[in-house]
């Protein structure tokens, strides 16, 4: 296995609510977006539904992805009781250095976005912070980019340079030798 999926989630529930679906490329120490999902005043089941049919169309042969999810307390209790969905908690720091951790990951190349992730490039061109520079910029017609930070909670989970726990790091050149 080379690939490890991790999904990011910020549930503003009235606010967007925002998936990015992705995966560590462990040979190329790369984060790879391949899917998005926002979303608007939805439900907890159909927040979940939404997770659902985006972990299918983009994991379907693969493990269960890793999944954070940045969520009200009482919200994330019934997500995972009432709706039996796996996720953590992101790791998170303020919000000035999230988005300096998410620009150095774009600065040393180690994220890729599919084009069709549309919304998702949109934010991460237009994010704006707040006079006061302690979060990104709220309005009512572009929403509070939780595309931005669904991405940074991803990005978080990443084990930057590292080999999976089940792939042999021994010297058995025999196995990827390609020709006698």
């Amino acid at each position: 296995i080379l690939f490890k999926p991790i999904v990011g989630g910020d549930a503003g529930l009235v606010d967007n609510t925002f998936f990015v679906f992705g995966y560590h490329d462990y040979v190329r120490d790369l984060y790879v977006v391949v899917g998005e999902w926002y979303g608007n005043y939805k439900t907890l089941a159909e927040i979940k539904e939404a997770y659902d049919e985006g972990v299918e169309a983009h994991f379907k042969d693969w493990l269960d992805p890793e999944t954070v999810l940045d969520i009200f307390d009482i919200a994330a209790y019934d997500l995972r009781h009432e709706h039996e969905m796996s996720f953590g908690r992101p790791r998170k720091a303020k919000v000035e250095e999230t988005i300096s951790f998410v620009r150095d990951c774009f600065i040393n190349d180690k994220v890729l976005i599919h084009s069709s992730c549309e919304r998702l490039i949109w934010e991460l061109g237009n994010a704006i912070w707040n006079e006061r520079r302690t979060e990104i910029s709220r309005s009512s017609k572009q929403s509070h980019r939780d595309g931005v930070m669904a991405l940074a909670y991803a990005l978080r989970e990443v084990r930057w340079g590292s080999r999976p726990e089940d792939v042999s790091s021994g010297l058995e050149f025999n196995k990827v030798r390609r020709n006698r």
